[in-house]
């Protein structure tokens, strides 16, 4: 059976261990996102960034294994906090393998996201590889709706790169599409859906 958790109290909550779980499936499933080539700490400070400012972090767990989780924010929060002159260092180097990794953040940095008023955002989403489409992260995403639905918001908005993830939604979601563009060989979508 596969729990699923949110983690929204505080910060307290999530033991250390919860924590490299987390920072390390993002790092593995989402290593092409610029946050991941800023270092360890910088993930581990965005998770506590997230949870301080309100926002859910969702696990879904088997067995005390953290197979998948979904951060959702309710408020615009300033990701420029986690970010420290190592972390700059760190992510330089890897960019020195990896140049298009500048690229992307320079459009991150000067592309404003057309986040509708009064819908969440699933700002973070990553399922373990050894257990992709086993139906884990439609629970997430399910338990998002919930908590959105809760907070009495409207719908919940994301973007992705990812084309299956981007087709599941287009087919599951009925999905209002604000935007779509390209950064280099990469498609974006931008994109909500009313609960």
């Amino acid at each position: 059976m596969i729990l699923i958790k949110n983690l929204d109290s505080s910060i307290d909550k999530i033991n250390p261990k919860q924590i490299d779980e987390i920072c390390n499936i993002y790092s593995k499933n989402l290593s092409s996102d610029i946050l991941p080539n800023f270092g360890y700490d910088t993930l581990k400070n965005y998770f506590k960034l997230m949870i301080k400012n309100n926002a859910n972090v969702i696990i879904a767990s088997k067995n005390n294994l953290i197979l998948g989780f979904l951060v959702l924010k309710f408020n615009k929060i300033n990701l420029k906090k986690i970010i420290s002159i190592k972390s700059i260092f760190i992510f330089i180097f890897k960019s020195l393998t990896n140049p298009l990794l500048v690229i992307r953040l320079i459009f991150q940095i000067f592309k404003k996201d057309e986040n509708p008023d009064t819908y969440s955002e699933i700002h973070a989403f990553a399922v373990r590889k050894e257990f992709s489409s086993q139906g884990i992260g439609k629970m997430l995403i399910n338990e998002a709706q919930v908590l959105t639905k809760n907070k009495n918001y409207k719908g919940i908005f994301t973007k992705t790169h990812n084309e299956r993830l981007f087709k599941y939604y287009e087919r599951e979601k009925k999905i209002n599409l604000i935007k779509k563009f390209k950064i280099l060989n990469r498609t974006y979508y931008e994109f909500y859906w009313n609960i």
